[in-house]
């Protein structure tokens, strides 16, 4: 029994991880991209300190979604050039300074 709750624990935790850090990383590459309905989102659930963590924390998301969005399809032809992955960028661009 102690067993099943602990990998009750484990997998929920590394599920919430993974949604989570998908939800984060689409709304920052839509900041990354000027979305003004991206930077109210962020604004609205997150602290600057907050968000400065979760840059970090999420980071393996935010590289992940920047190859699937910016780097796949620019090889494929779809787009005509690639934004450069820049942190400093996002965060600038929320809350207009470091």
């Amino acid at each position: 029994m102690l067993q099943y709750i602990f990998y009750l624990i484990l997998y929920g935790t590394i599920l919430t991880y993974l949604v989570l850090g998908f939800i984060f990383s689409f709304e920052a590459l839509l900041a990354l991209n000027g979305v003004k309905s991206a930077k109210k989102w962020i604004r609205r659930w997150n602290t600057p300190k907050q968000f400065k963590r979760k840059l970090i924390i999420f980071l393996p998301f935010l590289h992940i979604g920047y190859f699937l969005l910016e780097i796949v399809p620019y090889y494929m032809g779809i787009d005509k050039d690639i934004k450069p992955f820049d942190l400093e960028k996002i965060y600038r661009f929320i809350y207009g300074h470091l």
